[in-house]
């Protein structure tokens, strides 16, 4: 979900341990971004 917005080129998420490492480019997509998308999928962001 989070690699098809755009400018994010990784992105690494662990169910278990409850986190999620992003490498995006501020220029194209910034964290409210991803904020909004990670909530979207049903998830909280702290």
């Amino acid at each position: 979900m989070l690699r098809t917005l755009p400018g994010v080129s990784d992105a690494t998420v662990s169910l278990q341990a409850g986190t999620a490492q992003v490498s995006f480019d501020e220029a194209r997509t910034d964290q409210t971004a991803l904020r909004a998308a990670i909530e979207d999928a049903g998830y909280e962001v702290a």
